[in-house]
C-alpha cells in the first residue's frame, strides 16, 4: 500500500479544466487522491494517438471492440488494463487489482481497486475502488463518482 495523493488540476468527466466561480482553476487540493482517480480514468479512456508524445497512456479498449463477452476476453482485458496503467502511472502493480465481469450481452463491468494508504490530506476510508462500464458494440466507456472510498 503506498500514498498516491498529489495536488493536480481539476478535470470535469468531459476533459475540460474545472473554473471555480472567482475564475481561478481548481485543483484536486480538497481531496489529494482526485489526482489519482482522474489519472486512472484518463488512462482507461484514452485511445492510442490522443496523446502523439505518449502512445501508452491508454488501456486500449478499443482493442476490444466486436469481441464476444466471454471468460478468456475479460481475463485478457483485466491484464491489458493492468499492464497499461501500471506502466503509464506511478502505480505499483502489487497495490492494483482489475476486475472484469459480466454486465449484459455487450457490457463489462470493470472494477479498479487502488490499494492507496488513507492520509489526512484525502478521504479514503478503505481502497479506492473505480467503477466502470465498458460496451464492446461501440467501445463506450461509463464511469461514476460514489463516495470517497468508492469512486
Amino acid at each position: 500500500m503506498a500514498n498516491y495523493d498529489a495536488v493536480d488540476l481539476e478535470w470535469s468527466d468531459d476533459g475540460d479544466l474545472i473554473i471555480e466561480d472567482n475564475g481561478d482553476l481548481s485543483d484536486t487540493g480538497d481531496d489529494h487522491i482526485l489526482s489519482v482517480v482522474q489519472e486512472l480514468v484518463g488512462v482507461m479512456r484514452n485511445e492510442p494517438g490522443d496523446f502523439a508524445e505518449y502512445p501508452t497512456i491508454t488501456a486500449s479498449l478499443f482493442e476490444f471492440i466486436g469481441e464476444p463477452n466471454t471468460r478468456e476476453n475479460a481475463k485478457k482485458m483485466e491484464e491489458k488494463i493492468k499492464t497499461r496503467i501500471s506502466n503509464a502511472l506511478p502505480v505499483n502493480k502489487q497495490d492494483l487489482q482489475v476486475r472484469v465481469n459480466a454486465a449484459g450481452m455487450h457490457s463489462v463491468f470493470i472494477e479498479l481497486i487502488l490499494s492507496a494508504e488513507p492520509t489526512t490530506n484525502n478521504t479514503l476510508r478503505g481502497p479506492l475502488t473505480l467503477t466502470l462500464f465498458f460496451d464492446s458494440t461501440d467501445g463506450n466507456l461509463l464511469w461514476a463518482h460514489t463516495d470517497p472510498g468508492v469512486i
